[in-house]
Formats: structure tokens, sequence, C-alpha cells
């Protein structure tokens, strides 16, 4: 899976082509090593492409502040959630809506049940990415639109809620 990343107000198409040790990304075609290892808090000692040293890596909303090697950037991640917020799939009133095709794997709750902000309410498959669907508001569930097992487009409801009778 491709990553659509802005950097300084260009795009740039970043997929990890190798996972394992040592660690490989693709950032534009170019193929380029990547060993990183985790510190305290945001911190993190990385090698990419030859340039070793520590580093801090901050997120906010979609964007994630990183100081490395002397430099920082602050990089925007155009992540198929986040556009759903903004409009290509989300919460739409009381429904929330596909950001991309995809497949309904499980649904953790049923019609009429009472759910809290952040309570899972559904599993969805997208892009070989499982992504888990939380409530975002409290409210009973008002319908379940879409069958386990069965797929949907993009914009598709997914679940609806309404508000908790008093």
């Amino acid at each position: 899976m491709a990553w659509k990343l802005s950097l300084d107000g260009n795009i740039h198409e970043l997929a990890f082509t190798k996972r394992t040790y040592p660690q490989e990304v693709m950032i534009d075609g170019r193929r380029m090593p990547v060993t990183s290892y985790m510190t305290t808090g945001h911190g993190f000692l990385a090698d990419v492409d030859g340039q070793v040293g520590p580093g801090k890596a901050v997120r906010d909303g979609n964007r994630i502040h990183v100081h490395h090697a002397g430099e920082v950037w602050t990089v925007e991640i155009d992540d198929p959630l986040m556009s759903a917020a903004r409009g290509t799939g989300g919460v739409s009133g009381d429904s929330m809506t596909a950001p991309m095709p995809g497949t309904m794997l499980s649904i953790k709750v049923s019609d009429g049940q009472s759910v809290r902000e952040g309570d899972v309410l559904v599993v969805i498959e997208s892009m070989k990415l499982e992504t888990t669907v939380k409530a975002w508001r409290a409210g009973a569930v008002a319908e379940i639109h879409i069958a386990e097992g069965a797929t949907f487009d993009r914009g598709d409801a997914l679940v609806s809620l309404e508000p908790e009778a008093a």
C-alpha cells in the first residue's frame, strides 16, 4: 500500500518495499534503505539513506512534524480515513460512510444497541487494510447498512446512529 505525503507543498508517494530488517522504502520510485529504532517518548534513532541520527516525530491530526539529522519537516498524510472526514467518506449526519470500497468483515453491535463514543461498531477491510470503525458519538444503533461478508463502494452508508431516548 502506498501513502501520499505532502512535504513543503509537493506530493510524494511512499511505500514500504521491505518491512523486515534491514527495512526499505520506496519514495517516488527511488528505493531507500531505512533502519530505525524507537527510543523514549516520540524519539527514534534512524539511518535514512546513510544519514544517521536521533530524531523526534510528533503527530498532529494528519500532519507529522519530524526532526532528524538537523532538519525539520512537516509531512501531511493523505490517509484514506482522514479523507473520510473531509467529505469523501466518514461521518455524514447520523451515518458513517465508507472512505473507499471494501468488505464488511465483522459486525460488533446490533440494531437498537446503546453505544458510547469510541465503542467498536464494525470491522471493515479495504485495500488489504483492516479498519475498526468506532462510534463517533453516543447513541443507539439505528441501522447496520452492510451485511457481514458483503462488499461496499466508496460513500456507501455503513452504520447509522440515532440519539438515545431520554
